[in-house]
């Protein structure tokens, strides 16, 4: 098919446009809401924004989040 590397060029030069203020995080280990609010240096009104948006997970559906990178 003609084109198509340079679509799939295009498409990777896109998302890694769209990454590219995304910071990296360690998942070699669980991190609590207040760890990331630390680290990442989350202000006081905005944890009352994210807490406001956000519906907390009860333990049972925590145990059950899953992520794949591959």
């Amino acid at each position: 098919m003609i084109g198509h590397g340079l679509h799939e060029n295009i498409k990777n030069n896109v998302l890694a446009g769209v990454y590219h203020y995304v910071p990296m995080q360690d998942f070699s280990h669980s991190w609590t809401d207040e760890m990331l609010y630390e680290m990442y240096d989350i202000t006081d009104d905005e944890r009352k924004y994210i807490e406001s948006m956000i519906k907390p997970m009860k333990d049972e559906e925590a145990g059950q989040l899953t992520i794949n990178f591959s």
